[in-house]
């Protein structure tokens, strides 16, 4: 479930909630008004709130804030990643041949591969290798962990 799915689901508990809070507080007003023994406009419980329904209806504000917040902010991670996509496909369309074939081996490998592999199926030097994954690393579309005498070299997205 995203966070804007999420936030309306919340917004729905408050709305629910809210509703439940305001019949049982007009209610227990009924309830008092009918065992009020004062003459009509005297009762010392006219417009009487509870102390548990102010708290009941802070609740529902507070959830109801963090629906919204979830809400707007689960559009904006969904334009951001949209970005970021777009952007991580034109940094792929625009790599150089050698770049592109090293790419694309880890890609086929599954977004993993030791350094060593590259150099086998990419028929590639070391050096060659090292220098063109220091450029994808810069890029920002691989990531380099060092496992014992080697590297492991993970796609980043």
């Amino acid at each position: 479930m995203d966070n804007k799915t999420a936030g309306f689901v919340i917004i729905g508990v408050a709305v629910l909630l809210a509703i439940i809070i305001g019949s049982f507080t007009i209610q227990l007003n009924e309830l008092l008004h009918t065992e009020c023994v004062t003459p009509e406009g005297f009762c010392p419980h006219e417009g009487y709130l509870p102390s548990q329904s102010y708290i009941g209806f802070t609740i529902v504000l507070v959830l109801g804030i963090f629906g919204l917040y979830l809400v707007v902010t689960g559009r904006n991670i969904q334009k951001i990643n949209l970005r970021e996509k777009e952007n991580i496909q034109k940094t792929i369309n625009s790599l150089s041949g050698d770049e592109k074939k090293i790419y694309e081996a880890i890609v086929q490998a599954g977004g993993t591969l030791f350094q060593s592999e590259i150099m086998e199926k990419t028929e590639m030097s070391k050096v060659k290798v090292s220098r063109v994954l220091d450029r994808l690393e810069g890029k920002g579309l691989i990531e380099r962990r060092r496992r014992g005498m080697t590297n492991t070299v993970i796609l980043k997205h």
